[in-house]
């Protein structure tokens, strides 16, 4: 065995060394407790709400609390005939994207279904039906620049303010075919054409002395005190 001696300052250099690396040790240690014990503290309220949450939920109010929440999901589906399971079953309401032709146009709208919740299938209904149409409708509306629903309704409710009777009276047209493009139906091309010419005061004009005699009296003189200010 060979006993290695070292000299007294490699000694102090050592001890020294060690000493600081023991500090170096210590302060380190102090550090990362204080950050374990701010961690901690802002984790324990979490962990402590986490775990109440879930014995009560075991408890047999929670589960009754948890039942009640299952029947307001429920009761929130509405009940649908499905074409696929053949009988009224809970669906949910969903929107996707959807394509359509329409008179050579590819139209894509954000379609209305209902999917039913017992086969995962969608299932047709006329209310939603009609909505989608409308949808489309409108699209295609945009892409050809053609007047929309809120435009009939604003010529001659707002820029007018006559009824639906006397404005079809004036423009040779019947009221239920200004009601259908007032809630959304398509119009034709050349019953388009026709009614944008209404948007200027002149044209309502003329078709005011067309058809003054055939006008009850008082949607004639509020009409034609209207047509004053044009």
């Amino acid at each position: 065995m060979v006993a290695v001696m070292f000299p007294h300052d490699c000694e102090v250099v050592i001890c020294g060394n060690l000493e600081r690396l023991l500090l170096e040790i210590k302060r380190w240690k102090f550090i990362l407790s204080l950050v374990l014990l701010k961690t901690m503290m802002v984790l324990l309220p979490v962990v402590f709400l986490f775990m109440n949450q879930i014995v009560q939920s075991h408890t047999p109010q929670g589960i009754m609390r948890g039942h009640e929440k299952q029947e307001e999901k429920d009761m929130t589906l509405q009940l649908k005939f499905c074409v696929h399971c053949f009988e009224r079953t809970p669906v949910e309401h969903k929107i996707v994207k959807d394509k359509v032709e329409l008179h050579g146009e590819t139209i894509i709208y954000d379609a209305e279904r209902y999917e039913c919740t017992k086969c995962g299938q969608y299932t047709d209904n006329d209310e939603l039906t009609d909505r989608n149409y409308n949808k489309i409708y409108r699209k295609y509306q945009e892409k050809k620049d053609m007047l929309k629903a809120e435009d009939f309704y604003y010529v001659r409710k707002e820029l007018y303010q006559v009824s639906t009777r006397v404005m079809a009276k004036l423009i040779g047209w019947s009221p239920a075919t200004i009601s259908r493009y007032e809630h959304g139906s398509l119009q034709t091309k050349k019953h388009d054409t026709h009614f944008k010419t209404y948007l200027d005061p002149r044209a309502m004009k003329r078709a005011f002395d067309n058809y003054r005699d055939e006008l009850e009296d008082k949607p004639k003189k509020a009409l034609e005190e209207r047509l004053s200010f044009y």
